[in-house]
């Protein structure tokens, strides 16, 4: 079998952790020399891939938010699309990121007239946001890689090939070992730890921190067993390590600053907490899969909030910004969003945590919303995914 070129780009650490379990499973599948360049971040980096530049440049969100890194966007999106030309892939795999991913397409869509097939892996929300962006993509891709059942309908009509291959974090073991977590971060094995996770960008964390922390240090205070309390914070950088801290110097609750290595330590960590307060993303599915009863809390600065809803009419139709709640079209997760993210509400979600009968409901419907991700019984989603991908040059 010949070689196969692929140029891969991901944009934030989900995809990244995504983006490795694909190389690893495009190793595996392709017999021929498999040549790789791109855009990734730790995990694919594990996998022996190169990037051109550091994943975290792109790891911008919201449109008040990337105001002040736009022109450093606009030269990595055309630098990224000048390396495309000059390694003149058989497959370009972009991978969640659409803000990014998308307008680098739009400047290398050219290359399908040399035969370059070009696939988007995780479908970007298309329930939330107009189902004109699917036509749109349409125009770009000759495939989307969708990880939940209910995404290819999305599809239909428009053109564009959707395949469900399922979620990767199937993949993982999800039974940590609490003890090691607790042990290398030196707390008590009878310590009820509190999870957060405010965002792996400056300005997330920055603007979630205020309500998190407060919220905390209300909600232990009234707690009768108070200095049975520890809060972990997930670190993503030393940046955000040092924000954390920073920030908490204000707070007399104790508190863990945890910086993980492997995803084999995130579960450990996971399988720890006795509940979690976090903003919503990947990590409310993760926590979904470890069991850990949990509330969300979303807020963006005020003009995104206002242009998402206004001019591209985001959560117009939608009930829930939980994928657990979107899987199972039903609130189990409580979530506050924006306005109704406020201190007093998310003190009064933790305290509903506190509560068995609570605690019980959610972890069932956890069970359910895992059954319905893997209806389909998929072993090795990645494995799946690296097939579609290597049959579009077969």
């Amino acid at each position: 079998m010949s070689k196969l070129k692929i140029f891969l780009i991901a944009g934030e650490s989900s995809g990244d952790y995504c983006g490795g379990k694909l190389i690893s499973s495009l190793k595996k599948a392709f017999k021929g020399q498999l040549i790789l360049s791109g855009v990734g971040g730790t995990y694919m980096k594990q996998e022996g891939f190169t990037t051109i530049f550091p994943m975290s440049d792109i790891a911008v969100m919201g449109i008040a938010e990337i105001i002040p890194s736009m022109f450093k966007i606009i030269r990595l999106i055309n630098f990224t699309a000048e390396k495309i030309r000059e390694f003149n892939p058989d497959i370009v795999v972009t991978i969640d990121a659409p803000g990014f991913c998308f307008r680098v397409i739009k400047k290398v869509a050219l290359l399908r007239g040399n035969g370059t097939k070009f696939v988007h892996y995780v479908s970007p929300s298309v329930w939330v946001y107009r189902k004109k962006r699917v036509y749109e993509m349409a125009n770009y891709y000759d495939l989307v890689l969708a990880l939940f059942p209910f995404e290819p309908k999305y599809y239909k009509g428009t053109g564009l090939r959707c395949e469900y291959v399922g979620h990767h974090l199937i993949e993982n073991s999800w039974l940590g070992n609490s003890g090691a977590f607790r042990k290398k971060c030196l707390i008590d094995k009878k310590a009820k730890i509190i999870g957060v996770f405010a965002g792996s960008r400056e300005r997330e964390i920055k603007e979630m921190l205020y309500y998190f922390n407060e919220a905390i240090s209300k909600f232990i205070s009234i707690q009768k067993d108070s200095n049975d309390f520890v809060v972990v914070y997930p670190s993503v950088s030393e940046e955000a390590s040092r924000m954390i801290n920073e920030f908490n110097s204000r707070y007399s609750f104790d508190y863990k600053v945890v910086k993980v290595s492997s995803y084999e330590e995130k579960i450990d960590m996971m399988n720890s907490f006795y509940m979690a307060l976090l903003k919503s993303g990947t990590s409310s599915l993760e926590l979904t899969f470890a069991k850990v009863p949990m509330i969300v809390g979303h807020k963006v600065h005020w003009f995104t909030a206002f242009v998402a809803r206004k001019i591209f009419g985001v959560f117009k139709n939608i009930k829930h910004i939980s994928l657990t709640n979107i899987i199972l079209n039903k609130k189990v997760i409580p979530e506050f969003i924006q306005e109704d993210c406020t201190i007093d509400n998310l003190v009064k979600g933790l305290i509903f945590l506190t509560d068995n009968r609570n605690r019980d409901n959610q972890i069932a419907n956890y069970e359910r919303a895992i059954k319905k991700i893997n209806s389909d019984g998929l072993a090795k989603p990645s494995e799946k995914a690296a097939k579609e991908i290597i049959e579009l040059q077969t």
